[in-house]
């Protein structure tokens, strides 16, 4: 998978911080999701709630940042993407790829820990250890 951040170096800086930590959580908990059942479910099924966890995490985090996003709309009258930033994505080409993890049936468990822990993620501190029974 790639990712592609574009913007003004300082802000790529941070997106950059932000981005490498969220995955190393996300990473982290797959580890101990594949320790937990190692001995229980084959490396396939454990791929799937490794992926379902992930996908959920995303989701979390996606609809934290609009919750923030809408509860300050007072900012975007003054963050503002510069021209430059604009003009290099106006060369991109439309759309991406964009990929789906099967969420349903016994993979929902993971998903909703993944969703609730994005939910909560915060670069400036670390997240509480998953305390629950998967």
């Amino acid at each position: 998978m790639t990712i592609g951040l574009v913007g003004l170096e300082d802000d790529i800086d941070v997106c950059e911080r932000i981005m490498t930590y969220a995955f190393d959580c996300v990473v982290a908990e797959s580890k101990r999701i594949r320790t937990k059942h190692r001995d229980t479910y084959p490396p396939a099924v454990i791929r799937q709630m490794e992926n379902a966890y992930g996908f959920g995490f995303c989701d979390g985090v996606l609809r934290a940042y609009r919750e923030q996003d809408a509860d300050h709309q007072e900012y975007g009258l003054v963050l503002v993407t510069p021209q430059a930033v604009m003009d290099v994505v106006a060369d991109f080409k439309d759309g991406g790829i964009y990929g789906t993890a099967n969420t349903g049936g016994w993979r929902r468990q993971f998903a909703q820990q993944g969703y609730r822990d994005g939910q909560q993620f915060d670069p400036t501190t670390k997240l509480p250890e998953n305390t629950g029974d998967d």
